[in-house]
């Protein structure tokens, strides 16, 4: 379930977001730093891959109004 390919001005800009949770930012490094996979994450964090999907579910969800108000900018 990976975001529409960002770039690093967008990644940076959610990472540095006031109200992104530091396991959040975990989350971006190990997604889209490190490359790594749900399972992979899981082994990271010590959980299952279901639950690093719900983690995933539940960030893509709070940062989309970040994306959403970057994009009405870059018009």
């Amino acid at each position: 379930m990976p975001l529409p390919n960002f770039n690093v001005e967008l990644l940076e800009l959610i990472y540095n977001h006031a109200w992104v949770t530091d396991e959040e930012r975990m989350l971006l490094e190990l997604i889209y730093k490190k490359n790594m996979d749900n399972w992979r994450i899981g082994q990271e964090l010590h959980c299952s891959e279901a639950t690093v999907r719900r983690k995933r579910k539940k960030m893509y969800s709070r940062i989309e109004p970040i994306v959403i108000e970057y994009y009405k900018n870059k018009k």
